[in-house]
């Protein structure tokens, strides 16, 4: 499975702006626009997906200093949720031991 960034505001956000930050860092990744109902609104977003789950914290700061974010959902093969929670204090959840 792939790992996952969305990314959302009231305002417009530039997909391609986002994917061309990355491409400066050198992070594979592919940027898709779209729209989310958010508390009864409705914002503009980008859904992310990376080729390596390890560029996904680094893409995350990036993407938040650049484009003043303070919060994003991350799906990777063992999270689903608040970045803040996959991110805290830089140690992402592991997965649970295999039976």
């Amino acid at each position: 499975m792939t790992s996952e960034l969305s990314v959302s505001r009231q305002y417009t956000l530039c997909c391609e702006s986002v994917i061309r930050l990355l491409a400066e860092a050198d992070i594979g990744a592919s940027a898709f626009a779209n729209h989310s109902s958010v508390k009864g609104r409705v914002e503009k977003g980008c859904r992310i997906t990376f080729e390596n789950d390890s560029d996904l914290l680094p893409a995350w700061r990036l993407i938040k200093d650049r484009f003043g974010f303070t919060c994003a959902h991350v799906k990777t093969a063992s999270y689903s949720g608040c970045v803040k929670g996959y991110c805290d204090n830089d140690n992402p959840p592991t997965p649970p031991p295999t039976p």
